[in-house]
């Protein structure tokens, strides 16, 4: 069972302040997390969309694989100033493409949420073969294939070198 416990909506009306004080949110939620044990761990979800029914199932219903982002991504992410560095800094979206986007009428959200679920796998390289297995065994089958190019290319080898 999940929960959804914090969003962060990237728009062109967030205030300095507004930002600010959902960046802190996010760092205390991080911290409660991590200090207790009990909690279940969080994990993160990025969606887009320009209308509110773009983000009730946090993904399009068709979709078969959805990727989020463990602990680790989170921490990341909590170190940015604002939401606009998480997508840029962090995520790795062309801060051209945001910039569009956002003038689009599009919204970024994060949405940061608790889980037991077994199902639920962090968004790895090492992870992506399993991921695909079921829905798209032509594409697991293709990345296992290539899987050394994708932990030795600079990009991926640092997320994955203490994994």
């Amino acid at each position: 069972s999940s929960r959804v416990l914090w969003t962060l909506a990237v728009t062109q009306l967030e205030s300095p302040q507004r930002r600010r004080r959902l960046m802190a949110e996010l760092a205390d939620l991080i911290k409660f997390s991590s200090e207790n044990q009990s909690q279940k761990p969080l994990y993160a979800r990025l969606c887009n969309g320009r209308c509110e029914e773009a983000f009730e199932w946090l993904c399009p219903r068709e979709r078969l694989v959805v990727m989020v982002m463990g602990p680790d991504g989170l921490s990341a992410l909590a170190q940015q100033p604002n939401g606009y560095g998480m997508l840029t800094n962090v995520l790795g979206f062309l801060p051209g493409l945001v910039i569009k986007r956002v003038r689009e009428g599009y919204r970024f959200k994060l949405h940061v949420f608790d889980s037991s679920s077994a199902l639920i796998r962090e968004a790895t390289w090492r992870n992506l073969p399993e991921l695909l297995d079921a829905p798209y065994p032509e594409a697991a089958e293709a990345v296992r294939a290539h899987m050394d190019v994708f932990l030795t290319t600079p990009e991926t080898a640092k997320a994955h070198r203490d994994r």
